[in-house]
């Protein structure tokens, strides 16, 4: 099984001064884009995948999918307007050519990304983590035997990050442990041990 846009996820949190960090009647991903990068979320149900006939659940996953690519590409273009106002590329990225240590953010572009790495912005911790779990639950097609190669699958995501940015920001390990603990909870809701114990009637 292979998760095609699990490292678009996790790219919004990768250079350290970068920034970080579903729908039919079921979900609700509520993205507003009043000036420049104003866009808000609001949480959302997991995907009732069970309940989806195969075509619903394909329909839910591409529309998971374009979500995710409209996010990435509104990210490209914040880091690569940030990029070239200092000569540099993607391709110096990649190649290692940027001393993040020593690379200057405009205060625009650090504003804007502040904006989108906070609590209710669309590359925040809650947000992405929730956008990541959807998808796993969707690909899953509700069989939680399946998520060990998800989970698999998610953690490489970051690897691959990580080996080309170098140590990840707090803000992405955090959105992974995130993810991580999304997953559990989903894991025991379907096991059913996540059901509270039934009240102890005491015989006097």
């Amino acid at each position: 099984m292979e998760i095609t846009t699990l490292s678009t996820h996790v790219v919004p949190s990768a250079p350290s001064k970068a920034p970080s960090s579903e729908n039919k009647a079921v979900h609700k991903d509520t993205e507003q884009t009043p000036k420049q990068q104003t866009e808000t979320y609001s949480p959302s149900k997991r995907p009732p995948v069970k309940e989806m006939s195969a075509e619903e659940r394909e329909s839910y996953i591409e529309e998971l999918r374009q979500k995710s690519e409209k996010h990435f590409e509104s990210l490209k273009n914040l880091v690569r307007k940030m990029l070239e106002k200092q000569g540099f590329s993607f391709q110096d990225v990649q190649d290692g050519k940027i001393d993040w240590d020593t690379f200057e953010v405009d205060e625009a572009t650090r504003a804007e990304a502040a904006a989108n790495i906070a609590e209710d912005g669309p590359f925040g911790v809650e947000a992405t983590s929730n956008r990541i779990v959807n998808f796993a639950i969707a690909l899953s097609g509700g069989d939680v035997e399946k998520l060990g190669i998800l989970r698999e699958a998610i953690d490489e995501g970051f690897k691959a990050v990580k080996d080309i940015f170098g140590e990840l920001p707090e803000i992405s390990l955090e959105t992974q442990r995130v993810i991580h603990e999304k997953l559990d909870q989903w894991e025991k809701e379907q096991r059913g041990q996540d059901q509270p114990e039934p009240e102890k009637t005491v015989v006097s």
